[in-house]
């Protein structure tokens, strides 16, 4: 009865919801067959969020009998299928039907070319700059960053086919948060340290983040979204700590702007993972969190200049800073309970808009 009230009030999510559950129940029952049925229908149909379809691959783990390990399988070899949600296929069949992958083989999930190669560019054309800078030749740092873009990029090219995107997703994510990370560092300990300091920092962090996200890997288990949301969560604590700082006086010793600016980044990078796997975006709620952050940008910007006329305009930008940031939090943590279309978020936007713009004329 409540699922097909859902589905006749248009409520998508809890009708999908009411089938997850529908399944666990039958399950409970015994009624594997029709267990198996409905969860698979979830697992398998791309129209739905993903998070609830890994609900229901979860359920097929706990049926332990042929035809579900046939269904987790078919689903992990569906190219059809994003390679994030197939890698979720295959980790619940190395769990609970590492016999079937034994036998059948496991199936083989094609990366995406486009994001080792960009990353394998940067990254190499900054690697090798760096060292060319040490070399002490003007030609050198030029050098080493073609060499490295071409080196760089035709390496991640190769390797992408073996590597799923969400492997290298968080591989080119430790990369940018370990040049972040090394180059802030020395300028938070020392005030205005010798560019080699900054250089070699930038390597380490380089290499000491990309070897803990090899090892961690397997322990984290982040889709390719997760390491999205998760970079946003540190994007966003930096820019927090940079508006924060428009409102402090100038000081000559910069060493408190960079420690506060790489906590700050690294506290949100954490915060991100924490509570990416929490966070669930379809349809236009996506869009709602974009919106949040312009119109929060907007409405930071105007604050300071509502309290004081004659504020200085760098309040203006630090308020701006910080307004996106509260917006994209807001605009997050409403989008987990909507189901709005990308028209709904479009026409609300031109509704705030014009609220805004009568406010502050």
């Amino acid at each position: 009865m409540a699922l097909g009230a859902f589905e006749d009030a248009g409520d998508l999510r809890n009708a999908c919801l009411a089938r997850v559950t529908l399944g666990f129940g039958l399950a409970e029952l015994g009624c594997y067959e029709r267990a198996e049925a409905a969860l698979g229908k979830i697992a398998a149909d791309r129209a739905r969020p993903e998070w609830l379809r890994a609900e229901a691959l979860r359920g097929l783990g706990k049926q332990g009998t042929a035809s579900a390990a046939e269904t987790l399988y078919r689903i992990a070899s569906d190219q059809a299928q994003s390679a994030s949600f197939r890698a979720s296929a295959i980790s619940v069949l190395e769990e609970r039907y590492a016999d079937v992958l034994a036998k059948r083989g496991r199936p083989r999930i094609a990366g995406a070319p486009w994001l080792p190669t960009i990353g394998g560019v940067v990254f190499g054309a900054y690697t090798l700059a760096t060292v060319g800078e040490f070399a002490r030749t003007k030609i050198g740092p030029t050098i080493g960053f073609w060499g490295g873009a071409v080196i760089g990029g035709a390496s991640g090219y190769l390797f992408a086919g073996d590597l799923p995107i969400e492997r290298s997703a968080l591989y080119v994510s430790a990369l940018a948060w370990g040049v972040y990370s090394g180059t802030l560092l020395p300028q938070a300990i020392s005030n205005a340290p010798p560019y080699p300091a900054v250089y070699a920092g930038g390597l380490l962090g380089e290499g000491l983040f990309l070897t803990g996200a090899v090892l961690a890997a397997d322990k984290l288990r982040l889709s390719a979204s997760d390491v999205w949301i998760a970079d946003l969560g540190g994007v966003a604590g930096a820019v927090a700590a940079v508006g924060s700082s428009a409102f402090f006086d100038p000081q000559t010793d910069e060493r408190a702007f960079y420690g506060a600016t790489l906590g700050a980044g690294l506290l949100g990078l954490g915060a991100g993972a924490a509570v990416s796997k929490r966070l669930h975006f379809s349809g236009g709620d996506a869009m709602l969190a974009t919106l949040g952050t312009l119109e929060g940008a907007w409405l930071g910007g105007q604050l300071p200049y509502a309290i004081d006329s004659s504020a200085p305009a760098k309040h203006g930008a630090g308020g701006a800073l910080l307004g996106s940031v509260a917006g994209l939090v807001a605009g997050s943590a409403i989008a987990q309970h909507t189901e709005l279309t990308p028209g709904d978020v479009l026409h609300m936007g031109a509704e705030i808009g014009l609220i805004g713009v009568a406010a502050f004329a």
